[in-house]
């Protein structure tokens, strides 16, 4: 029984992420995204919430932990954070009006969005479908990495290529330190300035949070990866 089920969350979460491809494709390479637009605006933070509906569907249904999806503080990361926060603060757009910050909850939502579901839920997901070989890790960070260059349809073949090498560069640094705060600091900085970047690490400490109320290992400070 408990194997059907593995099985039956493996086949869901396949397609949901074929579902979400889908979308990601089509919008981004065929409708030219206008935020003034509000009803496009609200699809696109439909699309933004649909990232991360994976994460707790794993916990309820598949009895993951949140910590598994990059959410915990390791010894690793600790001592990485403060060498990219070095380069990335410095360089980054420190306007706070009104508007900025509009923008900053808006962008951090979505760049956070794609940080849970790519190197987060598909990662993780990558981990556990390929347990059984030398590096399970190897996939984790291609698979998540092709598939995150795929859904920037917005852009051209060069471009997507750069996305990919990108990607494959936070992949990295989730595999290294074992979350993905790293990677959504650097991604929520290239969409944006300090709000954005403030938002993005408010949002993974949420997650952070309710990992410790659920009393799982989010801190993990003995070793390191």
């Amino acid at each position: 029984m408990e194997l059907v089920k593995t099985k039956g969350f493996y086949v869901f979460s396949i397609l949901y992420i074929i579902f979400i491809s889908i979308i990601s494709i089509y919008l981004n390479g065929f409708v030219e995204f206008d935020p003034t637009n509000y009803k496009m605006l609200f699809i696109a933070i439909i699309l933004w919430l649909l990232l991360y509906i994976p994460i707790p569907i794993s916990v309820m249904k598949a009895k993951y932990e949140i910590s598994e999806f990059g959410f915990k503080i390791t010894k690793a990361l600790l001592i990485s954070l403060p060498i990219f926060l070095i380069f990335i603060l410095p360089k980054a757009n420190y306007d706070i009006s009104i508007n900025t910050l509009y923008w900053a909850i808006l962008f951090s939502f979505a760049r956070v969005g794609e940080e849970v579901f790519y190197r987060g839920f598909i990662y993780t997901l990558c981990l556990k479908l390929f347990k059984n070989t030398n590096t399970p890790w190897n996939w984790a960070i291609v698979l998540s990495s092709l598939l995150f260059a795929m859904m920037h349809t917005q852009y051209d073949f060069g471009i997507m290529v750069s996305t990919f090498i990108l990607a494959i560069f936070l992949g990295l640094l989730r595999h290294i330190t074992d979350s993905i705060l790293i990677p959504i600091i650097i991604h929520c900085a290239l969409a944006g300035g300090i709000l954005t970047i403030i938002m993005g690490i408010f949002i993974y400490f949420i997650f952070v949070l309710i990992g410790f109320l659920r009393k799982e290992k989010v801190l993990e400070l003995v070793k390191l990866r």
